[in-house]
């Protein structure tokens, strides 16, 4: 049942998420010709019915795929009858077959099966049988990017919701107990882009929902203008202007209507940077300071690791949203030297960081492993420093 079938024009069942965005690759590179795609639509709440996506996200998902998305508008109790329709409808288009990305479950099968028996097409299931973690595996190693967007706290933490499916989140659900492919119902994922996309699909997520024992990030459609390509900076070295060099550029990609996100480890107060980025840039800059009204790396280490860890987990959030072009995490480098937060975290921002985001990291004493994963790093050297003079931090110039 697994068999691609070469040269046929196809339609495609898809829900958005990993298996079948796979399935249909598959299919694309054994030589068939994808012709739609097949998205079940429940007409009672105005989403996709597997993994909620709304009506302009699909119609940008059309775009990105260069295919046309078929809607099928239906309630439950007539779903196997709108689906034959429009299987019948596809065939008529010219599609000899459908491809689905069903794993191993025998019930669903069975059911595709007989859709396609019924409107006259071949049932294809390119991932039939084969090794849940390795097709998982498969899906993430060949440039599909799925982030998770539904999370069963019964069987994951809820802290994987909104994360890139990477390696190594598939090693930590292992580590967990549960099948990396959620198979069971753990997750489920959106891929926003892909070998099988032209381009990513526009889209950002709100903040989380909790539902019935579930954690949802709703997907939007992104408005706003977004980077092609976003790349990491480090603005590193013991010399002055680290965090104003930072401010520049949210100066500058607000000139460009771009939203900024300042996330500031280390220090916390109204200093008049701050002030001006809320008087000035309050429209396209979002502050959002870690600390309990002084400077980290004190005396009280264990309440200085908490706020660390606390702002981290915000930061990390704001990465993945979507809702930010630009990320600027000020002070990191010193946080993770001052051993509040481990080198792992900084890294793994920057593995899960959106394609379409700048992410920026600054402070002393940036790690080698961190400097050989950006795409720029500045070192910033001290040549003479006043300050050593007598001449104190002044307001408007240093504070």
């Amino acid at each position: 049942m697994n068999k691609v079938l070469k040269g046929m024009r196809f339609a495609a069942s898809y829900s958005g998420g990993k298996d079948s965005a796979l399935a249909i690759h598959r299919a694309v590179q054994s030589g068939m010709i994808l012709q739609a795609l097949l998205i079940t639509y429940n007409t009672d709440k105005g989403r996709s019915w597997f993994h909620g996506i709304s009506d302009d996200v699909l119609a940008d998902l059309s775009k990105a795929l260069n295919v046309p998305v078929r809607l099928i508008k239906t309630s439950g109790a007539d779903y196997a009858e709108n689906f034959e329709r429009a299987l019948r409808e596809e065939k008529e288009q010219g599609a000899q077959a459908c491809v689905f990305g069903d794993i191993d479950i025998q019930e669903h099968l069975d059911w595709c099966s007989e859709r396609c028996e019924a409107a006259g097409l071949e049932a294809c299931f390119p991932l039939w049988q084969e090794s849940r973690r390795a097709l998982a595996q498969e899906c993430i190693r060949s440039g599909f990017r799925p982030q998770i967007t539904v999370v069963d706290t019964k069987q994951l933490s809820p802290s994987f919701l909104g994360r890139p499916l990477t390696l190594q989140v598939l090693k930590e659900m292992e580590a967990a107990g549960i099948d990396p492919c959620g198979e069971n119902g753990e997750y489920h994922t959106f891929v926003s882009d892909g070998p099988i996309f032209s381009r990513p699909v526009r889209v950002a997520f709100d903040p989380p929902l909790h539902l019935d024992g579930y954690e949802v990030a709703p997907i939007k459609l992104r408005q706003k203008p977004f980077l092609e390509k976003g790349c990491v900076q480090v603005y590193t070295g013991n010399g002055k202007g680290k965090t104003t060099a930072s401010m520049g550029l949210m100066l500058r990609a607000a000139g460009a209507g771009y939203k900024s996100y300042f996330g500031q480890f280390m220090k916390k107060g109204d200093m008049s940077e701050i002030k001006a980025l809320r008087t000035f840039l309050g429209d396209f800059v979002t502050v959002d300071q870690y600390g309990s009204g002084c400077e980290l790396g004190g005396l009280d280490q264990e309440r200085d690791s908490r706020v660390a860890r606390e702002g981290y987990e915000r930061a990390r959030e704001a990465l993945l949203s979507g809702r930010y072009d630009l990320v600027v995490l000020d002070e990191i480098n010193v946080a993770v030297h001052l051993n509040l937060l481990k080198e792992e975290d900084i890294l793994q921002l920057i593995e899960e960081k959106p394609f379409g985001t700048e992410l920026v990291l600054t402070g002393r004493y940036a790690l080698e492993s961190v400097k050989q994963k950006a795409g720029l790093v500045t070192e910033m050297g001290e040549i003479r420093h006043y300050y050593k003079e007598g001449i104190p931090a002044r307001v408007g110039i240093e504070k």
